[in-house]
């Protein structure tokens, strides 16, 4: 299924989505929702917590929030 999607969007569209962490990155890798102050990641090696974090503060950068 995830390669026919893949394959009916444009090169430019998959392009797009090599750089878009709403995409790429595990459901729980994606900011809660709701209204949070602190966000606390508690996981062991490997699991992802500094790209998560700077890919999550870029977002916020562009405005994007944990709903969008």
């Amino acid at each position: 299924m995830r390669r026919e999607v893949l394959s009916a969007l444009t090169k430019d569209q998959r392009r797009q989505l090599l750089y878009d962490w709403g995409f790429r990155g595990r459901p729980d890798q994606q900011m809660p929702p709701g209204d949070w102050f602190i966000w606390l990641i508690m996981t062991g090696r490997g699991w992802g917590k500094t790209r998560t974090a700077t890919e999550n503060t870029a977002r916020l950068i562009k405005g994007l929030r944990p709903d969008s």
